[in-house]
């Protein structure tokens, strides 16, 4: 995860927030992520983030965020796939599935939370991908 960490730091994204599932093995990643990109003052716990979270109760509490740009979650599969696949398609019945292998990150853009348009995926990253990133870095 360090090394997968390192990798998104690449990108150079500006987090605002780190909110992350209260589960253990989630805030350990968490921890690891906040700490490569020097943001453990913006890491927050949310209990919808659980792996018993829904999407629509996810992104209720994701409304308080509204006014931040970059938001990065921390979560478990398939709740956090759901909501990629809800964000790009406004849709709960879609047949579109998005899956993210643990340590996997994409990156969706959004027009407002709630969102009121469908998302535009950026990038998705594979664990392995994001770490040859990091590897290209040292370089």
């Amino acid at each position: 995860m360090r090394k997968a960490a390192r990798g998104l730091c690449r990108f150079n994204i500006p987090f605002d927030a780190i909110v992350t599932s209260p589960a253990l093995r989630a805030r350990q990643t968490a921890e690891i992520v906040a700490a490569a990109l020097g943001l453990e003052s913006v890491l927050e716990e949310m209990s919808e983030l659980a792996p018993e979270g829904s999407v629509e109760s996810l992104l209720f509490n994701l409304t308080r965020f509204q006014n931040h740009s970059n938001l990065l979650l921390v979560g478990h599969e398939p709740l956090l796939g759901d909501l990629a696949t809800f964000l790009l398609t406004l849709n709960h019945e879609s047949k579109l599935a998005v899956a993210l292998k643990k340590a996997g990150m994409c990156r969706i853009e959004i027009d407002a939370l709630p969102p009121t348009e469908c998302g535009t995926l950026c990038w998705l990253m594979t664990p392995k991908q994001l770490r040859q990133l990091a590897l290209r870095r040292a370089k």
